[in-house]
Parts: structure tokens; sequence; C-alpha cells
């Protein structure tokens, strides 16, 4: 075992990047019979909250997202684990269990536990990615209310609303109003210069300017 950590260790080192793509087409083929082949993989930038999400489309396209921002911070073997994770939930996906198929049932966990029987020291999958101090240093934009002080914390500017699934809760025991109180350094004048370079790129926003200001005079 302190060798196989070793050799993962100056994996590392060797290679920070690895080719997703190819680590996909190998467990594909050793534990899923090379049925996953209709299923594309990508990194995300944007996904903050889980490391590893297996979705399908309108058109029965199955899809593996991976979070960038969480798994660039971690040791290869949780990008491993967290990739054959998302490989079972296709593999259910394609119907060989469709009844466990969006859960962690009983037949995602055999394949769980076979793949960590085989793997040790490799790759170990668990039913839930806690990547816990990674999702928070991402959770920059911040929200408290005035009355109860519950602070909401997300990695998006997206204010505490009633499609919230809490929010009705909230109604009913406290009722008070959230405000924010922390964001990136410098996040609203970037923001601002954003809007306005839009403005001056937009020939569409610009004429609606115009229009406004000469119908209101």
């Amino acid at each position: 075992d302190a060798l196989l950590f070793r050799m993962l260790e100056e994996a590392d080192v060797l290679d920070p990047t690895p080719d997703v793509h190819a680590l996909f087409v190998y467990y594909d083929a050793v534990y899923f019979g090379s049925s996953l082949g209709a299923v594309s993989v990508e990194w995300s930038k944007r996904m903050t909250l889980c490391a590893g999400l297996c979705c399908m489309d309108k058109a029965g396209g199955i899809r593996i997202k991976l979070s960038e921002p969480l798994l660039k911070l971690r040791p290869r073997s949780d990008l491993l684990s967290t990739l054959v994770h998302e490989m079972i939930h296709a593999y259910l996906f394609l119907g060989h269990h469709p009844r466990d198929r969006g859960d962690h049932g009983e037949h995602f966990q055999r394949f769980m536990n076979v793949i960590n029987e085989r793997e040790k020291g490799v790759v170990h999958v668990t039913i839930y990615h806690s990547f816990i101090d990674e999702v928070n240093l991402y959770r920059v934009h911040w929200w408290q209310c005035e009355r109860c002080r519950r602070v909401i914390k997300r990695g998006m500017n997206r204010a505490p609303a009633p499609h919230d699934p809490w929010w009705g809760e909230h109604v009913m025991t406290c009722g008070g109003s959230f405000t924010k109180i922390r964001e990136p350094e410098g996040y609203q004048s970037k923001k601002n210069r954003k809007g306005a370079a839009k403005g001056k790129s937009d020939p569409a926003v610009s004429t609606t300017t115009t229009t406004t200001t000469t119908t209101g005079t």
C-alpha cells in the first residue's frame, strides 16, 4: 500500500493534469466491458458544489462532468475515485439496472465494492463526495438574515429567494430579509466594467438607449 501511495504521489508531480478521457477508456474496458463509448466526459469550470455529476439530456445523451475547481486541489486518487463513481452512474443510466440508475442503491454499491476491492490503494469509490474544505473555499458570496442572523454562502452571486427549498420555512419561522455581507474583493467594479463594455459593444443596447432618450426629450 505504501508503494502504491508513493507511486500516486509521484504521478501527481509528473503529470498534475492527467488525461481524463484516457482514464475513462481504461476503466470502461476493465470494469464496464467497454459499454460506455457513447458517454462523454468533460471538465466543468463552474461546478463548485460537487466534484462530479452524471446527467442525461433530453435527447438521451449521457454526460459525465468533473469539477475542475474542486478536483485540481485534490490528489490524483480523488480524481480517479470521482470519475469511476460517475461511470457507475452512467452504466446504470444506460438501462442495465434502470431502477437503480439515479441512486446509490444495491447495484451501485455492488459495483462500488467490487472496484474498491480490486483497486485497493488506487481507487476508493464512496457514495458521497465529501470535499467540504474545497467547496467552502469557493463559497465567496455571503448573505445574512437581519433578524435570525442565518448566513447563506454560495459560489455564485445568487441571492436567497423564494425558489430556494428552505425559503418557505424561513418566512414562517423568521421572516427576516437577507443582506449581502461578503463578496470577492473588487467584484462589483469588475461587474460594472463588464456591463459597460457590453453596452459599448452591443449596437442593440446603444440604439435602445438613444431611442429612449430621444422619446423622453
